[in-house]
């Protein structure tokens, strides 16, 4: 059986005039043509014929036969003659491929109108209406690699990801996001999983299995359905052939009935479109230099306000420039230890301020170091900085337990995405009125 995400046919002779006949069957859905045994023995024989003709014949008759040819290329391959066992190897690879052409899909959402941040389910059924089994490219039913529910919700999106097709109001594609996988380590096996191949499912002739994807726009692994107005969802499967002309007819497509999700509220204009987390900005109001933290995201975030010198406090700064010159403050105050309550939520669309100095702390500070508010030029940022998050503590943990030695933090559970790597905020002139 071939890797899921590898699905590659040998190009050669054998291919010469086999792209019409399965481009022939691909119409007819891989349909199973009755015949009588011995009329598929006889064809397979002529796999063998010296005539290239009556081989490209033979080709054809066994692919419009679909999968009930299966059986019998199986028995060729292991004890039929050297030239009809290749050929009836690569039938079978072929055939094998197409297996899915047999399933049909359909699919239903559990809402149609929602606002942007409300969670839709999307489920997927798929149908075996050969008269043999079937397989779909992935696994359906209890996921054997998925221990929590967060992995099974992000192993079943990353599947029906690579056949999902998603059109925007504006006709734009949209694609899949995936929040930081290494914050929870049955995610990380279960991504791990899906990129050496995955697993496949076995669909019994009549059978028929339903795939929810719970959270389709709002869970870990989703797609985003941001703008107001009608996203169109189909789900829509073609081999990944190496041969350009089998690509070209797509060969045992599988595509479903189309859904609708109708977005009756889109997403403020503070949600980024470009899966920014976070930004910081700073003003000056009434004499007080202010840094803010602002949710980018279309989830909560968190910021750590433990400010220090190492991990797992958060280093601070604010960044005095002029054009000749770069000074860094340090934020105030700063801490020893780590506190969990300093750890801040930020909503969706919200920001809190992080960070304080008055102009004339800011000119006191800047006089010892001969510099001053009044130079041109003078300018002030806020930069921030912090590594410290579930995927550091993790990594902290593991190696600790193999020091033998208590882990920082280690009764602490952190949250949740919560804003690391560095930040700077756009630099204002504090002569400016904010």
């Amino acid at each position: 059986m071939m890797p899921r995400r590898q699905l590659i046919f040998t190009t050669g002779s054998i291919l010469i005039g086999l792209t019409a006949s399965l481009s022939l069957a691909q119409d007819k859905k891989t349909e199973d043509v009755p015949a009588p045994e011995s009329a598929i023995r006889q064809l397979i024989d002529q796999l063998g014929d010296a005539s290239f003709e009556v081989r490209v014949e033979a080709t054809r008759r066994i692919c419009k036969m679909g999968l009930v040819a299966s059986e019998h290329l199986k028995q060729a391959v292991a004890t039929g003659q050297a030239e009809v066992s290749l050929r009836a190897k690569h039938l079978l690879e072929t055939l094998d491929a197409l297996m899915f052409s047999g399933v049909e899909v359909t699919l239903a959402v559990s809402d149609s109108t929602v606002r942007w941040h409300e969670s839709v389910d999307i489920t997927m059924t798929f149908t075996n209406r050969a008269t043999v089994p079937a397989r779909v490219p992935f696994e359906l039913g209890a996921q054997s690699f998925a221990k929590s529910l967060e992995g099974r919700q992000v192993g079943d999106m990353l599947d029906a990801a690579e056949y999902l097709r998603i059109t925007a109001p504006d006709g734009s594609e949209v694609n899949i996001i995936l929040d930081d996988i290494s914050e929870h380590p049955d995610v990380t096996n279960v991504v791990e999983h899906r990129v050496q191949g995955g697993a496949v499912s076995t669909l019994a002739p009549g059978e028929k299995v339903a795939l929810t994807l719970r959270g389709f726009n709002r869970e870990w692994a989703r797609y985003p359905l941001y703008e107001k107005g009608t996203y169109r969802i189909v789900f829509d499967y073609t081999p990944q052939w190496s041969d350009d002309s089998l690509l070209a007819e797509k060969v045992g497509r599988v595509v479903s009935n189309e859904v609708q999700v109708n977005i009756s509220e889109a997403a403020p204009s503070s949600v980024s479109r470009h899966q920014i987390m976070g930004a910081f900005t700073v003003s000056l109001e009434n004499e007080q230099v202010v840094a803010r933290a602002h949710c980018k995201s279309d989830k909560p975030i968190f910021i750590n306000q433990n400010f220090g010198t190492r991990l797992p406090l958060s280093q601070a700064r604010w960044e005095f420039s002029t054009t000749t010159k770069a000074i860094e403050i340090p934020v105030s105050p700063t801490f020893d230890t780590f506190d969990p309550n300093l750890v801040k939520k930020v909503g969706v669309g919200e920001s809190i301020v992080i960070a304080k100095i008055s102009r004339q702390s800011l000119q006191d500070w800047l006089v010892q170091r001969n510099a001053s508010l009044d130079e041109p030029g003078a300018k002030v940022c806020f930069t921030y900085a912090n590594w410290c998050n579930r995927s550091w503590q993790l990594r902290e943990q593991v190696r600790s337990n193999k020091d033998g030695a208590k882990p920082p933090i280690a009764n602490v559970a952190l949250p949740r995405r919560i804003l690391s790597a560095r930040h700077a905020s756009k630099s204002i002139a504090l002569t400016e009125a904010n």
